[in-house]
């Protein structure tokens, strides 16, 4: 498996965690990181996303939001909220990993992770969004 679906997959399982129980992330993080001490690409890339998504988390649902049509942020599944969540963040945050590809490993993982709905449904929104990111430059 890829290093970076990988870090990704291990990324969601945190951002998981987090959203259950926020005051267990702590120990959650360290946890998904200490996986990848040893493993060079996958660990560095798994931090960097997990603190770009925490730290940026307002700004990403805001993004969001306005795409979900009958939908609201807290209605989505935890896994859900979270792919979307990660994929955001690369899209806006992230400009080296292709929109293309960002949207294509978080419908891979909606597939592994998610119900039988979650990858169309991450899949339509991810490309409205992916359209409105590419046009603010």
């Amino acid at each position: 498996m890829k290093t970076r679906r990988i870090a990704r997959e291990k990324t969601l399982q945190a951002l998981y965690q987090r959203d259950l129980s926020p005051t267990d992330f702590e120990d959650g993080k360290e946890k998904t990181l200490s996986d990848f001490r040893s493993s060079g690409g996958a660990g560095g890339y798994c931090a960097d996303l997990l603190a770009g998504v925490v730290l940026n988390v307002d700004d990403i649902d805001a993004l969001i939001i306005p795409y979900l049509e009958n939908w609201t942020l807290h209605r989505m599944s935890v896994v859900d909220r979270n792919i979307m969540r990660l994929a955001v963040y690369e899209l806006k945050y992230l400009q080296d990993t292709p929109f293309k590809v960002v949207i294509s490993e978080a419908v891979a993982i909606a597939r592994k992770f998610g119900t039988d709905e979650s990858a169309s449904f991450l899949n339509g929104v991810l490309d409205k969004i992916a359209g409105a990111v590419r046009a603010a430059g």
